[in-house]
């Protein structure tokens, strides 16, 4: 992998880490804390060129699915289908995790969880950092590189997580490690108060009431200034962000930079970067390997010219050389010419004499 930019946005602040990877071991080189105002003069000075984004989006739709058992090929298309009807949007991205059976009235059928945002909400995202000639490489919904770090030890059951960011939280549920619900809402303070616990102990009641479901525990993800203060408790044991063991980073950074350590781990199946952007990252993969190539080919050609051009060079000098000899050969040729002349008057003589006698 190499080194490696991850930008999380969240509100009015952006967290960045810089990684690198050694084998299978990804290192927490740097990171940087700026405001959302501040940031694209940060992304001006940065020389990296490629991104992983993680973000907060503020309008987002999902909801779980009961579809008939079928093949993967076909789920898709049909979850897209559903997602046009259920919210009225046209232009979307989506991504979509398949949770498992469920038997409804002795019929078995399929759960599958979406999460979908607007073209124009993940357009708002990668164009800013387009804008500063850079490239978005995966997109990943803060849920769910958050959900990638809930107790991985237990990777069964129902598991609760909150992200808190600024003024806003996300609160979430994982089955078998899979994201199957989301809710967020605006809290009264930055930092963990008795209103975003009393929101949770709510949240799991309506889980219960209405989901079916349970959550066993609750890990919070973010500042967590003022929670070990507060008197009123989850009704569900909190157990602390459970980071990879091939990730070394600190302990501030498994608390404060959660979200984007988060997506050094995440699949990059719920990237919801869309197929025209991925077409675009494509497009300028092929365009620095053709850039690269055609590098190479002007040297060789450059080399070839160069060679071509010392021999046209020897080739010109030879004929020059032989050019200023000929002054010589024709003063030789003269000076034959006249004594073959002479040669002929003394062969004639020679030949009065030498004549056969009567």
């Amino acid at each position: 992998m190499g080194k490696l930019v991850t930008v999380s946005l969240e509100g009015s602040e952006v967290k960045i880490i810089h990684s690198s990877k050694k084998w299978k071991t990804i290192h927490i080189d740097e990171k940087e804390m700026v405001t959302d105002r501040e940031f694209n003069a940060y992304l001006d000075r940065e020389k990296s060129s490629e991104f992983v984004v993680v973000c907060n989006f503020d309008e987002y739709f999902h909801d779980v699915l009961l579809l008939p058992a079928l093949k993967q090929k076909y789920i898709k298309k049909i979850v897209e289908s559903e997602i046009r009807k259920a919210t009225g949007k046209t232009d979307f991205t989506f991504v979509y995790s398949i949770l498992g059976d469920k038997v409804v009235d002795n019929k078995k059928m399929l759960e599958v969880f979406y999460y979908m945002v607007t073209d124009e909400a993940m357009l708002n995202v990668v164009e800013r950092f387009y804008d500063h000639g850079k490239i978005v490489k995966f997109l990943y919904p803060s849920v769910f590189t958050a959900a990638s770090l809930l107790d991985r030890k237990a990777s069964k059951g129902i598991k609760m997580g909150m992200i808190i960011a600024g003024y806003k939280r996300i609160l979430f549920t994982t089955k078998n490690g899979i994201v199957n619900f989301v809710r967020d809402y605006n809290s009264i303070e930055t930092a963990v108060t008795e209103f975003d616990i009393q929101n949770i102990n709510k949240t799991i009641i309506y889980c219960s009431n209405h989901l079916r479901i349970e959550p066993s525990s609750v890990t919070f993800l973010g500042d967590l200034r003022g929670l070990s203060a507060l008197e009123t408790k989850p009704a569900v044991p909190v157990v602390p962000p459970d980071m990879p063991d091939n990730i070394e980073c600190s302990g501030e950074a498994t608390c404060d930079y959660s979200l984007p350590c988060g997506a050094l781990n995440v699949s990059r199946r719920v990237s919801i970067l869309n197929e025209n952007f991925k077409n675009i990252y494509l497009l300028r993969r092929l365009l620095e390997g053709a850039s690269l190539a055609f590098v190479l080919i002007s040297v060789i050609c450059l080399g070839l010219i160069f060679y071509m051009a010392n021999d046209v060079y020897q080739t010109r000098h030879d004929i020059r050389s032989v050019v200023s000899e000929q002054p010589g050969v024709e003063r030789d040729y003269g000076e034959y010419l006249k004594k073959q002349e002479t040669m002929k008057d003394v062969i004639s003589f020679v030949n009065f004499f030498n004549r056969p006698s009567i």
